[in-house]
């Protein structure tokens, strides 16, 4: 079973910015600087973006020498994909995020455009194993055989889907429909093992 599968959504939230501050603080380069900037394509007040903070705050006691600054990608009163456009204006004007959060479906344009760090060697050289996330999630932070990006979070906002007859021919309860919501996760990422 996948950390994703054993973790709360907050938790996956914390251990994936610290393995992204983590690749990011294991490049001599980025710590040469005394300063990384992580560019969040959330809003300050919402929960995702709070969750951030514990995690930078754990990664400045572990790097005091490192200042870490985040800029909010995101404004108020632009359309979500604005942030892309804003954060490839700063990074061609030299002041982009030295860490970004990064939507799957814009990944493999930047990494086309040269504009993310290739991170193979990176988790290579670290804990971070590639069976501790959904393969979903991890085989979409590759670009060309390449790893630019780990996964953040497997994405709620789409509607989850089933066909109620595999359901209930696998002895499945098939009374959460529609209207009623799981009231966990776990009993509803583990029923798909078991349909035919």
């Amino acid at each position: 079973m996948s950390l994703v599968h054993k973790m709360s959504g907050g938790n996956v939230v914390k251990l994936c910015l610290g393995l992204v501050l983590l690749a990011m603080a294991s490049a001599p380069a980025a710590l040469a600087q005394k300063k990384l900037t992580f560019g969040v394509n959330w809003w300050p007040e919402d929960a995702t973006s709070r969750g951030f903070m514990p995690v930078v705050e754990a990664f400045k006691e572990q790097h005091p020498d490192v200042a870490v600054e985040i800029l909010w990608v995101t404004a108020l009163t632009q359309p979500w994909s604005a942030s892309t456009d804003r954060a490839i204006t700063l990074w061609a004007s030299g002041m982009g995020p030295d860490v970004v959060l990064v939507a799957t479906d814009v990944l493999g344009q930047h990494a086309f455009n040269g504009l993310l760090l290739p991170l193979d060697q990176y988790v290579a050289s670290s804990d971070v194993n590639p069976d501790d996330f959904v393969p979903g999630s991890w085989n979409e932070m590759f670009w060309d055989g390449t790893m630019y990006a780990l996964p953040l979070k497997v994405d709620p906002n789409f509607a989850l889907v089933w066909n109620k007859d595999l359901v209930e021919q696998a002895g499945l309860p098939s009374d959460e429909g529609p209207r009623r919501r799981p009231s966990s996760t776990s009993p509803t990422v583990a029923r798909p093992c078991a349909l035919p």
